[in-house]
């Protein structure tokens, strides 16, 4: 039996030879720059597959904490990269964590609220084929592991402990089978078995000195369940093939925003404390210029413009799984003194001499299916009295899109890729480019 709710992320970032901290400015400035790094690495990652998900927030913490020990040109590739602003980095992230944590725990305390209200009526709304409906669960946890006898920067430490509460454990490299035992087994006890064997012997090079590991997890439950009804439906991908692939529907009043290039739709979780937008282009071959234009900027203007509108919905269920060479992404912009040996002027982290990060490695997945928790019944907001209703807009999701799993509140984009085509031979192949109908996708701009 699937134990897979609605949206279930997992996503494992190893920066070895990493640590932590960001500095002053507000949770805006943080987000932005967490979504600037986000788009430009989406670029990269999205030129070489036809479907990608990682986490932005998680690589931009594992590499703002090596910026925290970082001097010279490295710091100045690594501000970059990382859209920190000039004047120094960004102190609001423990603030952005408590959001992201009381926002979590607000969702359970909505979801129990609401779990009483109903424990008496015949109808279990909170299970649905013997499966219960969970309250959306969000969790963040960073370690750093240092080398037996690596002495470490004060200053350094004390970022990691008030910035970040990021403890420092002793291991010893030289053995790596030792090494990735005890990883894997506090990786395992943390994320109560959901992460499992996450870390090989491999991992780790010989002159390995320190790990850092991020791991996000990410499950939700939709605030309104997609219909039972889940068919077999062309997909049409990225490719140029076309895929017969599960579809989910539903109709329902959502956050909607659309133009001549593009549909947005926000799909909540429950408690919409968090929620997943995703990003259509009106084209079947839209992906690629849309993924040009990703941009904070470009976010914001959508999120602004975003109104309650009746909306058909169909969408693929989908599953996307990436190991991803994060070193590599991160030369392409413009980090690279950090991995060379002798030029990498890490000596606010640590003393010693010569040290460089010596991999990336940056594992993720996300599942997304039609479960989730039945809409309560809740009168339409937005619309004057006697004044009818506008026509439902249709979201045919049948071609390539983004999705962005974020904190509305703070805009902190914890989740982010594009769904190009299904792990499955194809039943087919497209013929010629072509824009959707105005019947499909309601009217323009």
């Amino acid at each position: 039996m699937r134990l897979d709710r609605v949206s279930r992320s997992l996503l494992l970032a190893i920066a070895v030879l990493a640590a932590a901290s960001p500095l002053p400015a507000a949770e805006a400035d943080l987000s932005a720059s967490i979504q600037g790094f986000g788009f430009d690495l989406h670029r990269r990652l999205a030129s070489e597959r036809k479907s990608v998900v990682f986490s932005p927030y998680s690589l931009w913490l594992a590499f703002v904490t090596v910026r925290a020990g970082a001097r010279g040109e490295t710091a100045k590739e690594l501000d970059a990269a990382l859209h920190l602003p000039a004047g120094g980095l960004v102190d609001a992230h423990r603030a952005l964590s408590e959001s992201l944590r009381a926002s979590m725990e607000k969702g359970v305390r909505a979801y129990e609220r609401e779990r009483r209200r109903f424990q008496d009526e015949e109808e279990d709304r909170f299970v649905e084929r013997d499966q219960p409906l969970l309250p959306p669960v969000y969790q963040v946890l960073n370690r750093l592991f240092v080398q037996t006898g690596l002495p470490l920067q004060e200053r350094f430490l004390r970022r990691l402990t008030v910035h970040y509460d990021t403890p420092v454990l002793r291991l010893d490299f030289s053995d790596p089978s030792s090494a990735s035992a005890r990883i894997n087994a506090w990786l395992e006890r943390e994320t109560r078995g959901q992460l499992r064997g996450a870390v090989s012997p491999s991992s780790f090079a010989a002159e390995t000195r320190l790990a850092l590991i991020t791991a996000v997890t990410f499950r939700g439950s939709w605030h309104t369940l997609f219909d039972e009804d889940v068919r077999e439906l062309p997909f049409h991908g990225v490719d140029g093939e076309t895929y017969e692939v599960p579809t989910m529907m539903l109709e329902e009043e959502l956050p909607y925003a659309e133009d001549a290039r593009l549909q947005v739709l926000e799909l909540p979780y429950k408690g919409k404390e968090f929620s997943m937008l995703l990003l259509l282009p009106r084209r079947w071959d839209g992906l690629p210029e849309l993924e040009r234009r990703l941009s904070p900027e470009l976010l914001s203007s959508y999120v602004s413009r975003l109104q309650r509108r009746q909306v058909v919905v169909r969408m693929p269920e989908f599953q996307v799984r990436n190991d991803l060479d994060a070193r590599r992404a991160l030369q392409s912009l413009g980090v690279r003194r950090l991995f060379v040996r002798g030029k990498a002027q890490l000596g606010d982290l640590s003393p010693v001499p010569e040290l460089c990060v010596n991999g990336v490695a940056h594992s993720a997945r996300i599942a997304v299916d039609r479960r989730g928790t039945v809409a309560e019944a809740v009168t339409a907001v937005g619309l004057e009295f006697g004044v009818e209703p506008p026509p439902p807009v249709y979201f045919i999701a049948d071609h390539p899109f983004v999705f962005v799993l974020r904190h509305p509140k703070t805009g902190c984009v914890l989740f982010l890729g594009r769904f190009g085509a299904p792990e499955r031979a194809p039943v087919g192949r497209r013929a010629t480019p072509a824009a959707k109908s105005d019947d499909a996708g309601g009217e323009g701009e």
